[in-house]
């Protein structure tokens, strides 16, 4: 845990108190905790930065679609696209070759 400790006091402040808004462990964080008391950041303020940085992931995340919309979603759009590129592409392999019939064809019997 020293080398953590070395870590953590090599950053800045700032890095730190960003820090605060990954899943630490508790060891981390109470390492983490000492660190910013020791450079004058009291507890409660600490504790402020976290549960501010925790509503705002919690409000970010419930502002998404549930995963089953978003798999819905993604879906339609991977099926979309081949639809459209069909449509496009279509139409060049029958001006290129005589079409897909014929491009078998041709295949087929030379």
């Amino acid at each position: 845990m020293s080398e953590l400790r070395d870590n953590y006091e090599a950053k800045e402040t700032e890095e730190l108190i960003d820090f605060l808004k990954n899943d630490l462990t508790s060891e981390a964080l109470d390492i983490l905790y000492s660190v910013l008391q020791y450079r004058g950041i009291d507890k409660d303020e600490i504790d402020k930065i976290r549960l501010k940085s925790k509503a705002t992931y919690e409000k970010s995340q419930s502002e998404l679609a549930s995963r089953t919309t978003r798999l819905i979603a993604f879906f339609v759009d991977f099926f979309a696209i081949g639809i459209i590129l069909s449509i496009v592409l279509l139409p060049l392999a029958f001006i290129s070759g005589g079409g897909v019939v014929g491009c078998c064809l041709e295949y087929k019997f030379s």
